[in-house]
């Protein structure tokens, strides 16, 4: 297990090693000198204060352009500049928010379902992912793994945190126990989940993400980062030895001293919530910091969802800034930022999303997602609607085109979505979206 000594936050300068700066959360944009700052926001949870932070930072650094809500729970600043960034990251660092370990070879973010807790039925998984990610990064070597690692918990059998997806996802049941899935991916080639059991204890959840860590820091691709998942692993091994050697690790890792988590609590009543499905995931400094006023008005709380939304607590909907009143509770599209500011966008996705808005019946619950290249960032391949975006030669031309996937199964299940048609140019994708989501 080789061992690699973390970059610190907040950092005095950036580092020289790309790998050193992606786990401080720095990106470069495809405008030269910008550069994106990620913050982790643990299963979407930051306090008042912190939301706060966070507007006050872009309202000072990053004025001309919005806060960007990912699709697991972290928040980024776009349009920095080199030497901004150890004055940000200071600032972060003393409102108790970080971008270490939100981007890198890694664990990553660990996901909830955000209105879990707030649900009559479900658990609150909060306290137990904190202890995740207390425990994870106390382990040595896991700044250096093959590539990223994604753990997700659900507090319903729903599996809304989309533990399909995920290299590890824990789906709560109502004995106290888990359902757990593992090794999926998707990118560029989706490959969803496999079952490892149907009921883990509660005081198992640690030993089997370690064992799954060593197994995939053992086993992963350091070659070639296209093969380097948990997910490539098991397809390499084949599923059946793949979980032979992961029960093999996991009865070492029983056999020493974890501390044994709380028992999540399940919401005995509904409480009252709204989303805001906010456009492309942004959301500018003053609307935050609105929002924020207003829940502090009424004792409410934020939550960062996972489809570019906020989850807002005891907050009337008539009471809402007014620049965020028309997204309250809307529909779900998902875009990536695409050829926008990302450095590996292909098309400009923002366009397509505004198509798509039109064309949604009113109360229709399906999901679209729209993703600038085939990485698959907005989750395309698991969607109702999903596009990925691609170039295509046209009379000598570069044109804009999209493969168009129908018929997933949001992440909550192993259903992937099927390729409808492709490439197709902007408006045959349209019309293909138009066709699905006007059938129930």
């Amino acid at each position: 297990m080789p061992e690699k000594t973390p970059p610190k936050f907040p950092c005095a300068s950036i580092p020289e090693d790309a790998h050193d700066a992606k786990l401080l959360g720095l990106y470069p944009q495809k405008q030269e000198g910008a550069l994106m700052q990620r913050v982790k926001a643990l299963g979407g949870r930051l306090s008042l204060g912190q939301w706060d932070t966070l507007a006050s930072l872009a309202g000072e650094y990053t004025p001309d352009t919005p806060l960007h809500l990912t699709t697991r729970q972290s928040v980024e600043f776009h349009f920095l500049s080199s030497d901004k960034i150890p004055v940000v990251q200071k600032k972060l660092s003393e409102s108790g928010l970080s971008g270490f370990a939100s981007a890198g070879d890694t664990v990553r973010n660990v996901t909830l379902a955000s209105e879990d807790g707030w649900r009559k039925g479900t658990y609150d998984m909060f306290p137990l992912a904190e202890l995740i990610d207390k425990t994870v990064a106390g382990i040595p070597w896991v700044y250096g793994m093959p590539r990223k690692f994604k753990i997700s918990l659900s507090g319903s059998t729903e599996g809304r945190a989309r533990p399909y997806m995920s290299d590890l996802g824990f789906i709560a049941k109502d004995d106290g126990t888990f359902m757990v899935v593992v090794a999926g991916s998707l990118g560029a080639k989706p490959g969803l989940g496999i079952s490892f059991c149907d009921s883990l204890n509660l005081s198992e959840v640690l030993p089997l993400i370690v064992a799954a860590l060593r197994l995939f820091d053992a086993e992963g691709d350091r070659k070639v980062r296209t093969r380097a998942r948990l997910r490539h692993v098991r397809e390499r091994m084949g599923g059946e030895e793949f979980l032979a050697k992961l029960n093999e690790l996991f009865a070492e890792e029983k056999g020493n001293n974890y501390p044994v988590p709380a028992a999540p609590v399940m919401a005995q009543a509904d409480k009252a919530f709204i989303r805001l499905a906010l456009p492309n995931g942004n959301i500018s400094a003053d609307s935050l910091r609105a929002l924020v006023e207003a829940c502090k008005s009424s004792g409410g709380e934020i939550r960062a969802g996972l489809e570019h939304d906020l989850y807002v607590s005891k907050v009337e909907a008539a009471k809402v800034p007014a620049e965020l009143a028309a997204v309250v509770d809307k529909h779900r599209v998902i875009t990536c930022p695409g050829a926008h500011w990302c450095a590996k966008g292909i098309v400009n996705t923002w366009p397509m999303a505004e198509e798509i808005l039109k064309a949604m019946p009113e109360g229709s619950d399906k999901l679209v997602a729209i993703s600038g290249c085939p990485n698959n960032c907005a989750h395309a391949a698991i969607a109702s609607v999903g596009m990925t975006g691609c170039i295509k030669t046209v009379d000598g031309e570069r044109v804009e085109h999209f493969r168009v996937y129908l018929g997933g199964g949001q992440g909550c299940n192993d259903k992937l979505a099927k390729e409808a048609e492709g490439p197709v140019d902007f408006d045959g994708a349209v019309e293909l979206a138009k066709r699905e989501l006007s059938e129930d």
